[in-house]
């Protein structure tokens, strides 16, 4: 059989997941050590139950075998997030990524895909450019690595405008110029103890200006002038006046200058 015919996607269950763990750390784990792309909490049990509530969570079948995993997040009609993709180091360079991919992207009607590769890690960088995603930015995690910003579009595509955004307003991509940037604060977070960096910026299209609220490792990365791109954003709205964050699990990329 072709590998198109051996390969299967199927939603994870709970009793999956003990199986789907150790398959990730084998996948994802040096030693003691995760590699750079390895998700936070893939050798937790745990933390892959959580992953099946947070996103749409697939084992990757090979014939009657469970080869890996892969986590999408869809973040609205046209647009979505590839969260991680693994596969086990026994199934590795037989195609087997490469088609659990191409399947995934023939589930969901996203003219877009977007995903974070870590710049350290030059396979996984690989894998994702021969699967014709483009780095077109940069981010940075909680640990201020870089994080290559990656995109496939697979039809017309075009990003909100800041003019048409609205209060309460989820799901938000959107793309502008930094035009100003106030001097970071520090506010105090929710943990005991926990105390937070944010700054808010002026972010501005053809269509209008709006202010971004930039926080901890994004107030490092995003510089007056820089283009930028905000992906799964949430408008709020501080004392009357709208405002753009990346939210909680949203993006703040730094684009590269095209």
């Amino acid at each position: 059989m072709s590998i198109e015919e051996r390969v299967s996607l199927k939603k994870v269950t709970e009793e999956e997941i003990f199986w789907l763990t150790e398959i990730a750390k084998n996948a994802f784990m040096l030693e003691e050590d995760p590699k750079p792309s390895a998700p936070r909490g893939i050798d937790s049990i745990k933390q892959h139950t959580k992953f099946i509530d947070y996103w749409d969570y697939y084992k990757i079948g090979l014939d009657v075998y469970t080869a890996g995993g892969i986590m999408v997040a869809s973040r609205g009609e046209d647009h979505c997030e590839l969260i991680s993709i693994y596969v086990d180091p026994e199934y590795q360079r037989q195609g087997v990524g490469t088609e659990a991919l191409r399947k995934a992207l023939e589930i969901y009607p996203a003219k877009i895909w977007t995903l974070g590769a870590h710049a350290n890690d030059e396979a996984c960088m690989e894998f994702f450019k021969s699967n014709e995603f483009n780095v077109v930015g940069v981010t940075f995690n909680e640990k201020l690595e870089k994080i290559n910003w990656m995109e496939r579009k697979l039809g017309p595509f075009s990003p909100l405008k800041i003019g048409e955004l609205e209060e309460g307003q989820g799901n938000v991509f959107v793309e502008g110029r930094i035009t100003e940037k106030a001097d970071a604060r520090a506010v105090r977070g929710r943990r005991p103890g926990q105390s937070l960096s944010v700054a808010d910026a002026g972010f501005e299209d053809e269509s209008g200006r709006i202010v971004l609220t930039l926080w901890n490792e994004q107030i490092r990365l995003i510089q007056e002038g820089d283009r930028c791109r905000i992906e799964n954003g949430y408008v709020g709205a501080y004392r009357g006046v709208k405002q753009l964050s990346g939210g909680k699990s949203g993006h703040v990329i730094k684009l590269n200058d095209r």
